[in-house]
């Protein structure tokens, strides 16, 4: 009925498939007999219970995505039984919430999820715990992530040998170009996301300091292999061109290419 009302909702009603229309039939079926309020208890961490009720997950989801339901008339019951409407939600809060919430509803078998910066609105802390959350309500669901991401939190705690990152960056001719990250990322420091993953190194870059502190050490004393020199040198001359020509780490580097070059 009320798809039939609103164009908005009735566009986006007549998109959804037959299995789609199904599901939100079937939750109207459920639900129809309450007037005032319904109510939902869900775990998602608990995989057989989310499960169960997936369904009726997707079914608010959808609801909400066609303005049949809004933000005003879903409210959430806290640990300390308080309940929450998502207008009072910080956005962290409730970014965190829809992503974990809406993943967990479209989630099946070997399905790909599509997630953009789900970082954005989120304290760093939050940002760290964003593929934790995300883990535990997937439990159970052999599916895949692929996500675009500028956070270094995130970054750093990936699931060791279940992740895999990719950095995106155009070349010379403007064209898209995608490189492999070799190493796992788990528990690399900001720096080292920043300057390994993102291309960006600080003026006070702790790690690209020890690799020039390495270096030099090492040529000095003879105590460093010809192939890793090559190959930390092959490093530097990669990062020194997005050096602020004002950095003075900028100008020890290029000393160092340029002796290793005579």
């Amino acid at each position: 009925m009320k798809a039939k009302e609103t164009t908005y909702a009735g566009k986006k009603f007549r998109q959804l498939n037959f299995d789609e229309k199904q599901v939100l039939f079937d939750f109207y079926e459920k639900i129809k007999g309450n007037k005032d309020a319904i109510s939902m208890n869900i775990d998602l961490t608990d995989e057989n219970d989310l499960d169960t009720k997936k369904h009726d997950v997707y079914a608010l989801y959808k609801l909400r995505q066609m303005h049949v339901i809004n933000l005003s008339q879903i409210s959430f019951r806290k640990v300390s039984k308080e309940f929450v409407s998502c207008i009072d939600m910080s956005s962290g809060e409730f970014n965190m919430l829809a992503t974990i919430i809406s993943v967990a509803s479209v989630a099946e078998k070997n399905v790909l999820v599509l997630m953009d910066e789900p970082e954005i609105s989120q304290h760093p802390s939050w940002q760290m715990s964003i593929i934790d959350y995300l883990d535990k309500c997937l439990r159970g669901q052999p599916c895949h992530l692929l996500i675009a991401t500028h956070s270094s939190f995130l970054v750093s705690d990936l699931p060791m040998k279940r992740s895999e990152v990719l950095h995106l960056y155009k070349d010379k001719h403007r064209l898209i170009k995608a490189k492999r990250i070799e190493s796992n990322t788990y528990g690399w420091s900001a720096e080292e996301v920043l300057l390994k993953v993102f291309h960006v190194p600080t003026t006070r870059n702790r790690y690209l300091a020890s690799i020039v502190g390495e270096l030099m050490n090492g040529i000095s004393y003879d105590t460093m292999k010809e192939e890793e020199v090559l190959s930390k040198i092959s490093f530097l001359k990669e990062i020194v061109g997005n050096l602020n020509d004002i950095d003075p780490m900028k100008k020890i580097i290029e000393t160092i290419i340029e002796t290793f070059e005579e």
